[in-house]
């Protein structure tokens, strides 16, 4: 994998994907964090979708903008139109347009994009990059000046030349801040969660090194666990979202900095390596993580509530803690068998080419 050397990584800010919880949801989690004064602090950005969100919960995430100092990015729903058959990308186009027009609070809107799935062969991977340039530009051009400054356009394509050619592009939309990277493998069920490899890596690499040349901040779409945010810190990015502490949280999964996923409830084959009492008791210590919601191994194993914001709070305190750390150490702390940890040791043993 080749290496693209940075000289000016600073902090990564991780963003909560709220897109697949409804209001009521919601309302728990936010009433469950007030109690320990932990909204702003676990929830500081948002990521949410109006096309699949209910008018309610968008609503309830509209008052929570003026109650609290959160950051709120809005979705295009790109991605629904290559997992859902309710959703052509004329309907999300549409939608976004209309939307965007008409709403003035959120603060990040990322423009329309047709994502590349398992399966796209490379003709149809080109189309959907030429989409992606297409509907990015239409809407980009009919929106005012104050909401170009929010539009976050999307990168997609599985090769340089296809990076260069949405950058070229997007670098001409002149009130632009950020791009966004979406080309990552999926998987997870019905494919929600995107992974890493070693071919995306050096990709997402090469879009934050292109991407710094116009002074563009780069955000990830769409990623995991814990253990990706080592990574995501070495190839640049600034944000990324995840439904990962959601996810996995339903699934009895538990997360905690620097490791792989645990499952708790013991309930599901497709979770991740069992823990019980004494070792929960262990990892705790070895990690040095305390949260209101891990208090005991009771409460994390009959509670899906307790799990998933335990994992809310993992996921922020990791990304918070990434610059404590060499790469040495987080090598160190990870899991040896992790093809995560594998991934993190190429960036020690690969040449590096500075941007």
């Amino acid at each position: 994998m080749r290496r693209y050397q940075f000289d000016d990584v600073g902090e990564m800010e991780f963003v909560a994907s709220v897109a697949q919880i409804n209001r009521s949801q919601l309302i728990d989690i936010v009433e469950d964090l007030e109690e320990y004064n932990l909204v702003e602090y676990a929830l500081g950005r948002m990521m949410f979708c109006p096309l699949t969100s209910s008018e309610i919960a968008v609503d309830y995430l509209e008052s929570l903008s003026s109650s609290y100092d959160l950051t709120f990015a809005c979705d295009s729903g790109g991605y629904e139109s290559q997992v859902n058959d309710e959703y052509t990308m004329k309907d999300i186009y549409t939608f976004d347009r209309e939307y965007y027009l008409s709403t003035d609070w959120p603060d990040e809107l990322v423009l329309p994009d047709q994502v590349p799935v398992e399966g796209d062969d490379e003709a149809t991977i080109e189309q959907k990059v030429q989409d992606t340039i297409s509907l990015s530009r239409m809407l980009y051009n009919e929106l005012p000046s104050d909401k170009q400054e929010r539009a976050v356009p999307v990168i997609q394509g599985h090769t340089k030349q296809q990076i260069v050619e949405c950058l070229d592009v997007y670098r001409k939309f002149d009130k632009i801040n950020k791009i966004g990277f979406g080309s990552f493998g999926t998987g997870g069920v019905n494919g929600g969660v995107n992974y890493l490899n070693e071919e995306n890596l050096e990709l997402l690499q090469f879009v934050v090194k292109e991407a710094r040349k116009y002074d563009l901040d780069v955000h990830a779409f769409g990623i995991g666990g814990p253990t990706s945010i080592p990574i995501l810190y070495q190839c640049g990015v600034d944000t990324f979202d995840s439904t990962g502490w959601i996810r996995s949280g339903g699934y009895g999964n538990i997360f905690f900095p620097f490791k792989s996923r645990l499952n708790v409830t013991h309930l599901r084959n497709r979770s991740g390596p069992t823990v019980f009492r004494e070792e929960l008791r262990e990892i705790k210590e070895e990690t040095g993580h305390e949260c209101p919601y891990c208090q005991s191994f009771e409460s994390l194993q009959n509670s899906r509530q307790h799990r998933i914001l335990h994992n809310l709070i993992v996921m922020r305190e990791m990304t918070d803690m990434i610059l404590e750390y060499s790469l040495e150490e987080l090598i160190e702390m990870m899991n040896p068998n992790s093809k995560y940890t594998g991934y993190l040791k190429n960036f020690t043993s690969t040449e590096s080419v500075r941007n």
